[in-house]
């Protein structure tokens, strides 16, 4: 057959997010476990309180506090209990390296505990098929091995015909096989309804999954022999009717379609076959079980897996978690509680920064599972915020000092006032007056009046809150004392939005004030004396004009943000407000993501070849639509205008060239559009 040649001209490629979340995880036969109200909190301590609720077997259930502060909670972190936030869809979980699950004597295994809750352990009756633990790892951590005819199993297991997704973590021996059907794991041996994973060759594993006997048309995971540690996932789609593999993340069997439905009710067996009396020699690291069809979920646990095992440079390199582990917000800084019965429990913390959240959760296991309480937070007592507001009820010899309480630091603090006609800044014995307010005070505003004044004067004021974490100062103001007031009635001239991709330094909103003195002179500043707001983002002209200090996206900025005005008349007196400025989507033209973004590309194809390529676009604001847009030979193309698939609208002949210059060389172009543009 003849190459026939084919360019195609587009756009430029963008890229795409995503997110993880964190969930409260509790089987039937796990622990139950709850986090209950931090108590005794001070500026460095608290006591924290939780309670187990129940649980199954013979043994004490040990409890772990895992609890940090809110700048480690804040940063994603690889997650190590990944296969527990999945909460009811996990339905198999075995951890060769949780050796607390692994039941041995001697080294030798009688029992692989479940640890998801679901109460499916797998056990050997026999003591010559048993396994062995302790004798080898993979990355530092514990692996079970077997030896040619061990294995380990459960009669029966309650899996019904739903989506689900299994990954194993193995690695057969070299010489470890000696027949094609020696097999890693088995659900429910060999016939319609079953499935399991067989080296598929006599003398080398190269992995086959065999669904309903060899009746589904799948293929090996290689064609020759797979040596290493190496990671299998198994998808059954069962609302979709698919039947999909991977190894190491990269895909084998992809979507066969499979519509009988699986047994439920059947036997489970690790390292054999369909047939117990095929097994193979070798490891096994670990095996999970997910409810779920899900790409999302699939890649995560995947990603879990190979870092944890070492082996994630066996990841396909377009894997999402190819060069780093799965992250989450989460607590890890941890103490053992040990084991607790059913019932209240405590642990004291020290030494813990003031003013600062912390964020906790308690980890409950025994032999029969684990599971984690959700999340609980507190707050450590820290120091009041507060700052000064320019005095009312002026005059030439009075004024009512103001100040307004923003947070007491999570204990109401004791208020002071202090004022002269000299600036003492945070010297509380330099000021030549005080008065405290009687009490403790929660959030508000906090007034004192005063007399004496001389008219002309120019005064200084301050305020000072203390609890028991600390003392804290509100920035000092001035006033004269005379008969101004200050200005009133801050205004914005326009709607309080702001387009995304503004270049910076943009004017977008302009502030006016009124002031109640003819003739005032006003100036405005961006005002952030409690570090509440987000003003850094920004900045002010002295007219009133507000700019962009930074280039916003509305994909991935937030939505709005929270600005101080300041307005000043001449003689220092203020006014502040708060307003909110809300980031508006601006459409945005689709980005190219299939060739490399490439914008031309030459591609080769067969004659008699219909389907040339698949042009694929993202669009951030809408799904975008493909398009024959140019090309001298576009007359003889179509697109399909939501897949992107580019087809000859007539099969090619390369005897018979119809390109415009007779030369076999076709040119197109196609184009991506969310109908903007």
């Amino acid at each position: 057959m003849d190459d026939i040649l084919i360019n195609r001209c587009g756009i430029a490629l963008s890229a795409a997010l995503g997110f993880c979340a964190i969930f409260s995880v509790s089987h039937a036969a796990s622990p139950s476990v709850s986090v209950g109200s931090a108590t005794s909190v001070t500026a460095s301590a608290a006591t924290v309180n939780g309670a187990l609720n129940s649980y199954e077997g013979a043994d004490l259930p040990t409890v772990t506090l895992f609890y940090d502060d809110d700048q480690n909670y804040s940063s994603q972190r690889p997650d190590p209990f990944v296969p527990l936030n999945h909460a009811s869809d996990l339905a198999l979980w075995l951890d060769a390296n949780d050796t607390s699950s692994v039941i041995q004597s001697a080294g030798v295994v009688s029992e692989w505990r479940d640890l998801s809750g679901n109460g499916l352990h797998l056990s050997q009756s026999d003591s010559s098929k048993r396994p062995l633990t302790g004798s080898s790892t993979q990355n530092g951590l514990n692996v079970l091995t077997f030896d040619g005819d061990d294995y380990l199993q459960r009669a029966s297991v309650g899996f019904q015909d739903e989506d689900q997704l299994w990954f194993v973590v193995t690695e057969i021996d070299a010489g470890g096989v000696n027949h094609s059907a020696d097999g890693i794991i088995t659900y429910g041996g060999w016939g319609a309804g079953r499935w399991h994973i067989r080296a598929n060759n006599g003398t080398q594993f190269r992995g086959k999954v065999y669904v309903d006997g060899n009746a589904l048309g799948t293929t090996n995971f290689s064609n020759s022999n797979i040596s290493g540690y190496q990671m299998y996932t198994i998808g059954f789609n069962r609302s979709g009717s698919k039947h999909s593999s991977w190894r190491n993340g990269a895909i084998n069997d992809n979507n066969i379609t499979h519509n009988t439905a699986r047994l439920t009710n059947q036997v489970l067996r690790v390292f054999t076959g369909s047939n117990a009396s095929y097994s193979p020699v070798g490891k096994m690291a670990e095996v999970i079980c997910l409810k779920t069809s899900s790409n999302s979920v699939r890649q995560r646990i995947e990603g879990y897996l190979a870092h944890k095992w070492g082996i994630q440079s066996d990841l396909d390199g377009s894997h999402p978690y190819a060069s780093s582990p799965p992250t989450s917000n989460l607590p890890l800084r941890k103490i053992s509680l040990g084991t607790q019965a059913v019932g209240s429990f405590s642990q004291n913390l020290s030494g813990l920064p003031m003013g600062t959240n912390h964020h906790l959760r308690f980890l409950a296991k025994n032999s029969e599972g684990i599971a984690f309480s959700s999340i609980g937070t507190f707050k450590t007592i820290g120091p009041a915020s507060l700052i000064t507001v320019f005095p009312a009820n002026l005059t030439p010899t009075g004024a009512t000092l103001q100040a307004t309480l923003l947070s007491t630091g999570e204990e109401d603090p004791s208020v002071t006032f202090y004022w002269g006609d000299n600036n003492a800044s945070d010297n509380a014995g330099s000021w030549d007056f005080s008065q405290t307010l009687s009490g403790t005070h929660g959030v508000g505003q906090l007034s004192h009046s005063i007399a004496g004044l001389s008219n002309g004067t120019t005064y200084f004021f301050t305020v000072k809150a203390v609890n028991s974490a600390a003392t804290a100062w509100a920035p000092v103001t001035t006033f004269t004392a005379n008969s101004n007031l200050p200005p009133n009635d801050i205004q914005a001239g326009s709607p309080l939005v702001m387009n995304e991709n503004l270049p910076i330094n943009s004017n977008f909103l302009h502030f006016t004030a009124t002031d109640p003195d003819a003739g005032a002179t006003i100036t405005f500043g961006l005002s952030d004396l409690n570090g509440t707001t987000q003003n850094s983002l920004f900045s002010m002209d002295s007219n009133g004009t507000l700019k962009n200090a930074t280039s916003f996206d509305f994909e991935s900025n937030a939505s709005s943000y929270l600005i101080r005005v300041r307005a000043s008349d001449e003689f220092n007196a203020f006014r502040e407000e708060e307003f909110t400025i809300t980031l508006q989507n601006v459409n945005e033209p689709p980005t190219l993501t299939s060739y490399s973004a490439s914008a031309s590309v030459a591609l080769n194809r067969l004659e008699g070849e219909i389907e040339v390529a698949v042009v694929s676009a993202s669009d951030v604001d809408s799904t975008p639509n493909y398009s024959i847009n140019g090309g001298a030979d576009q007359a003889l193309f179509e697109v399909n205008a939501s897949s992107g698939v580019i087809r000859f609208s007539q099969s090619p002949d390369f005897e018979t060239p119809l390109d415009s210059d007779a030369g076999n060389d076709y040119n197109v172009t196609v184009r991506a559009s969310d109908g903007s543009f």
